[in-house]
């Protein structure tokens, strides 16, 4: 995480570390990681739901309900890195071929 200013990257490196956490029952620590990995890139998915569901288990409802209710009014499903990073930089292929296809018209 330290090593790049992507945001992606930021989430992603963030989200998994509070699955890892959770993993070894350090709920308070994992809601941390989640929070940060959200405020890293707002309304992902796979960080809120994970937060919400430890605030629910945990007894936090109002929140856990919060949480999920400006997820879903941000609008259409947002993009969520977690769901695209088993792709790599695949991300960067429109800017990419972009480059590559002004090139050949040279």
């Amino acid at each position: 995480e330290t090593l790049t200013r992507d945001p992606y990257v930021i989430y992603l490196a963030r989200y998994f570390k509070g699955k890892v956490l959770e993993q070894n029952s350090r709920s308070n620590d994992a809601q941390n990681e989640y929070r940060r990995a959200a405020a890293a890139w707002p309304n992902g998915q796979a960080a809120t739901m994970s937060l919400a569901a430890l605030l629910f288990r945990d007894g936090h409802r109002t929140e856990a309900h919060d949480l999920v209710g400006r997820m879903l009014a941000a609008g259409p499903t947002a993009f969520d890195p977690w769901r695209e990073y088993v792709h790599a930089d695949n991300r960067f292929w429109p800017q990419l071929i972009g480059r590559l296809r002004a090139e050949i018209r040279k």
